[in-house]
């Protein structure tokens, strides 16, 4: 008796670790073109963000504010509208082109088995004063959310992650 109420207590504390786990996120970035200019001879930068995926429409906002948000550090200022051509600003292009969120519903009864809400975009880079490309790349941000969730939660999450980790490629084209 006392081994199968071991077995049943430990089953449904991993039933309960599934159905409540905290928010699982990652980010990634692989260069599609190399860059043909420097980085760091930007100080500001505009963002941004365009899709053609319909259920990511109602995201957008999310998306590109936090992308934004996360670039500030970097750039001394950071534009969600379109500026005037200048020197020393960098465009940032992103095109959503893969975009997966789950409903509240799913993820109150599974949890973290739905698997995670993504965000992929495909980059572009320009410098605005000449309008023309400096390189592309690609990102990808990922948040697995378990226990109650609403709202764009896990976007939110995913795009937070993914600005970080555009923040961390922008870097590394010093």
């Amino acid at each position: 008796m006392y081994r199968t109420l071991k077995v049943v207590a430990l089953s449904s504390l991993l039933a309960a670790a599934v159905f409540a786990t905290g928010c699982a996120t990652t980010a990634k970035t692989e260069n599609a073109s190399p860059m043909t200019e420097k980085i760091s001879k930007f100080n500001k930068i505009d963002v941004r963000v365009k899709t053609g995926i319909d259920e990511a429409k109602q995201s957008l906002n999310t998306i590109e504010t936090q992308v934004a948000s996360n670039l500030e550090p970097r750039f001394k200022t950071v534009r969600l509208v379109e500026g005037e051509k200048e020197e020393g600003t960098l465009v940032l292009n992103l095109e959503v082109v893969d975009y997966k969120r789950h409903s509240n519903v799913g993820r109150f009864f599974l949890g973290s088995l739905m698997g995670p809400d993504i965000v992929t975009v495909k980059a572009t880079l320009i410098n605005l004063a000449t309008n023309q490309p400096i390189g592309t790349f690609t990102g990808t941000g990922e948040a697995n959310l378990g226990g109650i969730v609403v709202g764009d939660t896990g976007i939110y999450r995913a795009s937070t992650e993914l600005g970080k980790e555009i923040n961390k490629f922008l870097a590394a084209q010093n």
